[in-house]
C-alpha cells in the first residue's frame, strides 16, 4: 500500500504601498483580483478633479472609496472578481451611478463618467458596455466563469476539464491520481507536469512531481483563468501554461446547495473488447458493471454583515468500475527453446498478482474546503482557507494493490492597501 501525504502552510506577505502617489495599476498583482480605473468629465469633456468614487461589491456590501486626481482619473486596484456598483459624486453636479459592472479575474476594466450640472435630475444612471475589452491585457488568457462552470455539462465534475475551452489546450492521457494528480492538461504539446496551478494566488503544485497538490469540489470554484502564453512574471516557472483558480467566498446572503449525481453501466457503451476478442472475432460479452455516485453541498453566508464571511464545501465520490486487461494468458512463451509459461505466468512468478479480463476496482474520494474572509478596514483584508482531501484507489491497476493519497493545505493571506 502506498500512502502519500502532503502538508503545507503558506503565508502571503503583507502588501504595503508606501509610495501611494506613484503607485500604478501595473504594480498590483492580478493573480486573484481585478483592477478598475476610469476618468470623470463634465459635459464639455473637461476633467473633474476631486470627484468621489464609491465602488461597492454587490454580494458583500464592502465599499472602496477614492477620489479623482488632477487629471480627472481614478483607480481602484485589487478588487475580488464579482459584480460591483459604482457611484460618482461631486458638489454642484448630479450624482451618477452605474448599477452593475462585472469584473473577471485578472481584468483591467476602464470606465468613464460624464457628469451634468445639478438640476432636476439629481441621479443619473448609466450602464456598462457589454463585453468590455481589457485594453491593457497582454497575456493570452481565457477566463472560465462560475456561470460556465455551473451551466456546461461535464463528466466526473472535474472543473479543470473546462480548460480545454481555451485554444491550444488539450487533455493529457497520463493517469491522474486524485489528491496528487497531474493537471491532466497539455498546453501546446507540453507535458502535463510542466504547468503552474495556483489557488487564490498561491502555488498548488507538488514540489517533487510538479503535479496538483490538492483538489476540491467544483462547487467551491468562483472562476479560473487559463493563461497559455505571454503571462506575467508573477506566475513564472511554467514551460507549459498557467491555471489560476479563485475559490468562492461567502456573501451577505446565507446560501447553500446540495447535489447528488449517479451513473451506472446502462448509460455506457460497450468497450472494444466487450464486442471483439483479441483475435478480432465478434463476440457479445455482457457490459462490465459500473456505478458512480457523487454527492455533497455548500454553505456560505455572513459572520458579520458587510465585513466577515464564511464558505464551506464538501464532496464525496464513490466509484465501482472495471478495467479490461488484455494480457495473453493462452500463448506459451519460449526462451532458448524452453517453455517458461504464458505472459501472465511470468508476471505472477515475479510477484505481480495480475488479473485478466474485466478487473474490478474502487475509487473513494472525499474533499472539504472551508474559507473565512474578513475586511478589517476598507483597505485591510484577511483570508484563511483550509483544504482537506483524501483518495483511496483499490485495485486501480491490474497488480491488485491499494493506493492512497491525502492532502492537507492551510493558506492565509492578508493585504493592506493604501490608495489615493
Amino acid at each position: 500500500m502506498l500512502i502519500r501525504r502532503s502538508f503545507g502552510l503558506t503565508l502571503l506577505p503583507i502588501i504595503v504601498a508606501l509610495a501611494a502617489t506613484t503607485l500604478s495599476a501595473a504594480a498590483q498583482s492580478r493573480a486573484t483580483t481585478a483592477d478598475l480605473s476610469g476618468i470623470v468629465l463634465d459635459q464639455s469633456k473637461a476633467v473633474l478633479p476631486g470627484a468621489t468614487v464609491v465602488v461597492t461589491n454587490i454580494a458583500t456590501g464592502v465599499e472602496r472609496t477614492t477620489e479623482t486626481g488632477g487629471d480627472g482619473r481614478f483607480i481602484v486596484p485589487a478588487l475580488p472578481p464579482g459584480s460591483y456598483s459604482i457611484r460618482v459624486s461631486l458638489q454642484g453636479f448630479a450624482t451618477q451611478a452605474m448599477p452593475r459592472l462585472d469584473l473577471a479575474l485578472g481584468q483591467e476594466a476602464e470606465v468613464s463618467f460624464v457628469l451634468s450640472i445639478a438640476g432636476a435630475a439629481e441621479l443619473v444612471t448609466v450602464t456598462a458596455e457589454a463585453g468590455m475589452a481589457d485594453v491593457q491585457q497582454t497575456a493570452v488568457a481565457t477566463v472560465v466563469s462560475q456561470q460556465q462552470i455551473e451551466a456546461l455539462p461535464i463528466n466526473g465534475r472535474n472543473f479543470m476539464t473546462f480548460s480545454i475551452l481555451t485554444p491550444g489546450v488539450t487533455t493529457d492521457r497520463t493517469p491522474q491520481q486524485g489528491a496528487s494528480a497531474t493537471s491532466g492538461l497539455t498546453f501546446a504539446g507540453q507535458r502535463a507536469r510542466s504547468n503552474n496551478i495556483t489557488v487564490d494566488g498561491l502555488d498548488n503544485n507538488d514540489a517533487t512531481l510538479g503535479s496538483v497538490r490538492a483538489t476540491f469540489s467544483q462547487e467551491a470554484v468562483q472562476e479560473f483563468q487559463v493563461i497559455t502564453n505571454s503571462y506575467s512574471a508573477e506566475f513564472g516557472k511554467a514551460s507549459g501554461g498557467v491555471v489560476n483558480i479563485v475559490t468562492r467566498s461567502g456573501s451577505n446572503d446565507l446560501r447553500g446547495n446540495a447535489f447528488y449525481y449517479f451513473r451506472d453501466e446502462s448509460l455506457n457503451a460497450k468497450e472494444h473488447f466487450e464486442k471483439k476478442n483479441p483475435a478480432g472475432d465478434r463476440i457479445d460479452r455482457k457490459k462490465a458493471p459500473f456505478s458512480q455516485q457523487q454527492f455533497g453541498g455548500t454553505l456560505g453566508g455572513p459572520i458579520r454583515r458587510n465585513q466577515s464571511f464564511f464558505f464551506l464545501s464538501a464532496e464525496r465520490l464513490d466509484t465501482q468500475a472495471n478495467n479490461f486487461v488484455n494480457i495473453d494468458d493462452k500463448t506459451p512463451v519460449t526462451v532458448f527453446g524452453q517453455n517458461v509459461g504464458t505472459a501472465v505466468d511470468i508476471l505472477r512468478r515475479a510477484g505481480f498478482p495480475v488479473e485478466v479480463g474485466n478487473v474490478p476496482y474502487d475509487v473513494e474520494s472525499s474533499q472539504i474546503l472551508a474559507k473565512v474572509d474578513t475586511n478589517v478596514t476598507a483597505n485591510h483584508a484577511v483570508a484563511v482557507r483550509l483544504n482537506w482531501a483524501d483518495l483511496l484507489n483499490e485495485n486501480i491497476e491490474p497488480w491488485g494493490r491499494l493506493r492512497g493519497a491525502a492532502a492537507r493545505t492551510w493558506t492565509a493571506a492578508t493585504s493592506w492597501r493604501r490608495c489615493p
